[in-house]
């Protein structure tokens, strides 16, 4: 008897664990080298409200960049930072932002700082990228 109400017990509190955990959310500041000149790519649509009305036409760019992360600095963090450099070597990302008009001059082997925003939540993750002036 005394087997089963410690199962029982055990079994309630993994649950109440995995339901009460928090989000984790990790902020590093990246300086990085562009690879690549960057690849612009203007696009537009025409949405339409819940009536089915078709609203003006959007058009927005999106800005894909290829760096070479050469630095990191931990900004806001918790223990378990996703900040450093793996093995302090610098490493190649792929970054896609949107409206991002101010690197439409950038050029290849030109410095950029961008903000990384990590955030590992129970159901899942997300990661954001903010290109820094």
């Amino acid at each position: 008897m005394k087997k089963i109400i410690l199962s029982v017990v055990l079994s309630i509190s993994y649950f109440f664990s995995l339901s009460v955990n928090a989000s984790q959310v990790n902020i590093c500041l990246l300086t990085g080298t562009l690879l690549a000149d960057p690849q612009i790519a203007i696009m537009s649509f025409s949405p339409s409200d819940d009536n089915g009305k078709t609203l003006p036409e959007r058009e927005y760019n999106n800005v894909e960049l290829k760096v070479l992360v050469t630095a990191t600095n931990i900004t806001e963090m918790r223990a378990d930072s996703l900040c450093a450099l793996p093995n302090n070597q610098p490493y190649k990302i792929t970054v896609s932002l949107r409206d991002e008009y101010s690197l439409n001059d950038a050029k290849k082997g030109e410095q950029i700082k961008l903000l990384h925003i990590y955030k590992n939540y129970p159901n899942g993750e997300d990661e954001d990228y903010i290109l820094q002036n």
